[in-house]
């Protein structure tokens, strides 16, 4: 008799069971969906729009992806070796030529702070890059160039941001440029990313007349050396230095660092306004 009650019950169970795996089936096919992942992309602001997913791009999103960039992503081939892994991770992956003005409408690219462009195709690269500028003037663009030749010609002429190739550079240096032209290298140590990052002391610029110790302990992170405004190297800088108008620090610190500096200044900037 008891057997008999649990019966439906069990068959309750495995219904509830078959309904929630179908379920989780159509929000997968939905996740991956052109017009979902087109959805995703148009809520997107300040963000970094990649163009190629290749050996180069999927390395470019896993290290924005350490630094916490959002992310869109533009690649022509559906069945590419990293597609599906990407678009499964919330980052918008749409289909289609990065040349594609409507495309990179899509990908909200007049909100967007960066364009990243690793396509195999150095024309490819340079158009889409064009076309994005067009769209967001103040768009920072970064382009792999196979062509180190063109790649400065380029860089040089069009006022591109850089221009690598990808024998010269890795994913990581294509991550920092579309970042900030003040990451100058890093490397991993200990499971975080070490940033090499240079300031230069402008005029407005709230760190002046702070001695070197300021910004190591106000703002916890490391200063490696000092190039004055008149051009000479100081490798081990006294604490007590003060800092002038036109010098440069090279900073060690990771990315948590970076930001608070960042807000640090801006903080130190409002509570001392420029006459």
């Amino acid at each position: 008799a008891p057997l008999f009650f649990l019966l439906p019950l069990l068959g309750l169970l495995v219904i509830a069971e078959g309904v929630v795996h179908l379920g989780n089936l159509l929000i997968q096919r939905k996740r991956y969906s052109e017009e979902w992942q087109k959805m995703l992309a148009a809520n997107f602001e300040n963000h970094v729009i990649i163009c190629g997913l290749g050996n180069v791009g999927v390395r470019v999103v896993q290290h924005l992806r350490q630094f916490e960039e959002k992310m869109v992503v533009i690649e022509r081939d559906k069945e590419g070796r990293f597609t599906h892994e990407v678009a499964g991770s919330d980052i918008p992956v749409l289909m289609g030529d990065a040349r594609d003005s409507k495309l990179l409408e899509n990908a909200s690219v007049a909100k967007a702070k960066a364009i990243i462009c690793v396509t195999d195709d150095d024309m490819v690269n340079l158009e889409a890059a064009l076309t994005a500028r067009e769209y967001n003037p103040n768009i920072r663009v970064v382009i792999r160039m196979f062509d180190q030749k063109l790649a400065k010609k380029v860089q040089k002429s069009l006022g591109i941001h850089a221009a690598y190739s990808s024998s010269a550079r890795s994913g990581r240096l294509f991550a920092q440029a579309a970042i900030s032209e003040n990451i100058i290298d890093s490397f991993e140590f200990g499971g975080t990313t070490i940033n090499a990052y240079q300031m230069t002391m402008e005029a407005s610029s709230p760190l002046v007349g702070q001695t070197v110790d300021d910004v190591r302990s106000k703002h916890e992170v490391t200063v490696l050396m000092l190039e004055s405004a008149a051009g000479e190297l100081d490798w081990n800088p006294s604490p007590a230095k003060v800092l002038s108008v036109g010098d440069k620090l090279l900073i060690m610190t990771d990315r948590d660092g970076i930001n608070r500096l960042n807000v640090s200044m801006k903080k130190l900037a409002l509570n001392n306004p420029q006459t």
